[in-house]
């Protein structure tokens, strides 16, 4: 980029902002704005706040559901490993963190995705939605959740096995972005169920460690379908 071309851009920047942040200084906006930008931009950062959103709200709830005098402890080891589906949902959690690191690293500084990390992120993820799908199942989750997780798990695993090292043809690039639309489109029956859930009809009646573990959950559906789509645009 030409300083020309710079100049410009710090222009249109400017032109844009409310009348009193134009008289901030255009590198310090910059430095404050593009990397919150390519944070957003990013798949890995957007998968790793929905796991860290998902965990710090389980182990919420059961620090506000426990019993008193309960040590941290004990409350940690209940929320984590306490029963086989918990124990199946974090050992899914950590596998999903390896696949945002994944993600993030195969993105980080790139026009274009490198396919070595992009593989082995969508491998990693469908790994963890296999475990956390058999999570909902245990615990005898909702069939949508259920049946959502299948999808997920069945287009990761197919984008996984395909070959991306090199510039793709045409036609394959396209089944890889409708892949990772795909495995977007399986989270929205969740989304919706957990929206009406949160606002719909009864909401006012729900006890607030059951609202707060539903906004929560509904955060980590919606930056996973964010993500799923910035990986669409990738190829």
């Amino acid at each position: 980029m030409t300083p020309s071309t710079q100049a410009a851009r710090s222009a249109d920047l400017q032109n844009i902002l409310p009348q009193p942040m134009r008289m901030v200084d255009h590198t310090l906006v910059r430095q404050i704005v593009r990397p919150l930008f390519e944070w957003f931009c990013n798949p890995g950062c957007l998968y790793q706040a929905a796991n860290v959103v998902a965990l710090t709200a389980g182990i919420g709830i059961q620090t506000a559901t426990a019993a008193t005098g309960a040590s941290i402890g004990d409350i940690l080891w209940k929320s984590l490993f306490g029963y086989p589906g918990a124990t199946l949902m974090t050992i899914s959690i950590l596998v999903y963190m390896y696949a945002a690191h994944a993600y993030e690293q195969g993105s980080r500084g790139r026009a274009r995705f490198h396919g070595f990390w992009l593989r082995r992120g969508d491998f990693a993820h469908a790994s963890g939605t296999l475990l956390a799908t058999s999570s909902i199942a245990v615990v005898g989750g909702h069939p949508l959740a259920i049946a959502g997780g299948l999808v997920l798990l069945t287009t990761k695993l197919v984008s996984a096995m395909l070959p991306r090292e090199t510039a793709l043809p045409k036609c394959q690039a396209r089944l890889v972005s409708l892949l990772q639309i795909t495995a977007a489109a399986s989270r929205l029956p969740i989304v919706l169920a957990l929206t009406w859930t949160l606002f719909g009809a009864g909401s006012s009646s729900l006890p607030p460690e059951q609202v707060l573990l539903t906004a929560a959950m509904l955060t980590s559906y919606v930056l996973g379908m964010i993500a799923d789509l910035i990986l669409g645009r990738s190829d």
